[in-house]
């Protein structure tokens, strides 16, 4: 008569400790998902931290771009003064880079005040009446610089708030349509989740406004540790998508392609 062997137990410690095994390399993986998904502040400068050191071990080649930038550095203001400049120099400014056959003129400040240096302002410093006099008859700087703005590809820059400032512009919502800040109507349902959201606009003055061929938004995009790592190309103003100085200079220059969904 045959006695048929009963299975051996020998083996269920190893098949435990197989499992649990791969249980801990499973709740390891879901702890690190979790963390790439939350990311907080920790693993986010770690993150950072590792972009910036690959950037040092192996940074881009340089790739020569038809970009220049005119720089108000030290021996700009040593040479012609303090800033703000009179806006006749920024509309001979203009003139030149135009002759020099530029495609695209972005000014990476805020012209939201009038010129310090106009005749009305200096009428006022001085509050003397044949000093008026004289100076009424002179040209106000920001009429000749707005002279210098028609049919020229510049874009001037503005700068989104995220409070609403007695001093500012109207918001983006009221300001009149012949504008040409160029609101992007087409793009995702939501796009608070992955662009930067602001509640209001800091326009340059008027005059200027409404000979310029675009305006950009200023604003940059740091990251969580305070250092720019991008260039938005959009951000947002209440539910518009609206384009960066970069994305507008971009938009103006001739022989362009349209941008999607730009008025």
């Amino acid at each position: 008569m045959k006695v048929r062997n009963k299975p051996s137990t020998k083996s269920l410690p190893g098949v435990t400790r197989s499992l649990w095994g791969m249980l801990l390399v499973t709740l390891a993986t879901l702890a690190v998902l979790a963390l790439w998904l939350v990311e907080p502040l920790v693993v986010q400068n770690l993150r950072l931290a590792q972009f910036d050191q690959f950037q040092r071990w192996h940074p881009r080649p340089y790739t020569p771009v038809a970009v220049r930038v005119v720089d108000i550095d030290e021996a700009s203001l040593k040479s012609l003064g303090q800033w703000p400049w009179p806006r006749t120099r920024i509309a001979e400014l203009i003139d030149r880079l135009h002759e020099a056959g530029v495609l695209a003129i972005a000014f990476d400040v805020l012209l939201t005040e009038p010129d310090r240096t106009a005749p009305a302002a200096m009428a006022q410093q001085w509050n003397n009446p044949q000093v008026s006099a004289l100076l009424s008859g002179l040209p106000d700087p920001d009429t000749s610089l707005a002279q210098h703005l028609t049919d020229r590809p510049v874009v001037l820059g503005s700068s989104l708030l995220r409070t609403t400032q007695a001093s500012a512009m109207p918001p983006i919502a009221s300001a009149p349509a012949a504008l040409p800040f160029r609101v992007v109507r087409s793009g995702p349902a939501d796009a608070s989740s992955i662009v930067q959201g602001f509640d209001d606009v800091l326009w340059p003055l008027p005059g200027l406004l409404a000979q310029a061929q675009g305006v950009g938004a200023l604003n940059a995009a740091p990251d969580g540790d305070g250092v720019v790592r991008r260039a938005p190309l959009f951000l947002r103003v209440g539910k518009e998508l609206v384009p960066s100085l970069s994305a507008e200079a971009l938009r103006v220059r001739p022989g362009r392609t349209q941008l999607p969904g730009a008025q």
